[in-house]
């Protein structure tokens, strides 16, 4: 039997690891869906998320996937605004920086004029 509060290099007991690990492979409809299939309770889950090690470890092992997902994102944003979605054209006109948040929206064009409009 594995003793969960034996810790490795970053602080990050087994059980932990195990969270990390299933983490990792596929989404999952509710944290108890995530607790089960990684062999943990709900409190090592809430737990864990309060550790700046597990949470550093988290995002430094993670960074990769969310890197690689980001393409599949794009397209996905893209074709709800191609259909439509105000929000999903918002955001690309943000992402492309034609779009301010600061209040009021504003549209700045190359030529260095910007357009100011009230909703």
């Amino acid at each position: 039997m594995t003793d969960s509060s034996v810790t490795t290099v970053n602080n990050i007991t087994p059980e932990r690891r195990r969270l990390l690990e299933t983490m990792q492979t596929r989404s999952f409809k509710s944290i108890t869906a995530l607790c089960k299939a990684a062999g943990v309770t709900r409190n090592v889950y809430y737990d864990a998320l309060k550790s700046q090690a597990f949470v550093d470890t988290l995002f430094h092992e993670s960074s990769g996937l969310i890197y690689a997902a980001i393409p599949e994102i794009i397209r996905d944003i893209v074709d709800r605004a191609q259909k439509g979605s105000l929000v999903h054209q918002q955001m690309l006109l943000k992402m492309v920086k034609l779009l301010y948040d600061d209040n009021a929206p504003r549209v700045a064009v190359q030529n260095n004029i910007t357009f100011k409009w009230d909703d």
